[in-house]
């Protein structure tokens, strides 16, 4: 519970905004008391909350655009999801000349991060084993069959069946 020292009761933590320069890491008052202050003030402000709003695009886009940090968020997403490290995914990369291991051609999917494979990282669901590295359309084909040895086989057959 917290006091507001607006409308003067006792709240929930959650009827609270962030405000890292309080102790508590809360604001004063409720979001309750705060919300309609901040409206009338935005409202009376335009040419300020423009302004604001176009400076945090431009360092949002510096953000998303800087190479250092895709290179380490892939690093820290492959590690956490696959257990893998960038070495070892352009490792694997480089072994399959950029390539599907199922259909052995290119990734055509289009990736804003230029520098980097979008190749997916085939792992079993089970074990997380990391199989190899797969095109979009492969790597759905397989999550579409789930792995199933059983219904692949049966999806093998019944191409050879109807050439």
């Amino acid at each position: 519970m917290k006091y507001c020292n607006s409308c003067n009761t006792n709240k929930e933590l959650t009827a609270f905004g962030k405000d890292k320069s309080n102790k508590d890491g809360l604001t004063h008052r409720c979001k309750e008391c705060r919300n309609p202050q901040s409206k009338a003030w935005r409202k009376k402000n335009p040419e300020i909350v423009k302004a604001t709003n176009k400076k945090h695009k431009e360092l949002r886009k510096e953000y998303y655009n800087d190479p250092v940090r895709k290179l380490k968020y892939k690093d820290n997403h492959l590690q956490y999801n696959y257990g893998i490290t960038l070495e070892i995914y352009e490792k694997m990369h480089y072994e399959q000349n950029g390539k599907c291991k199922i259909c052995k051609n290119p990734e055509t999917t289009k990736n804003n991060q230029k520098s980097l494979s979008c190749l997916a990282v085939d792992h079993c669901h089970k074990t997380g084993k990391v199989r190899g590295l797969l095109c979009a359309k492969c790597n759905k084909a397989l999550g579409a069959f789930k792995d199933n040895i059983e219904t692949l086989t049966n999806a093998i057959n019944y191409l050879r069946s109807n050439i």
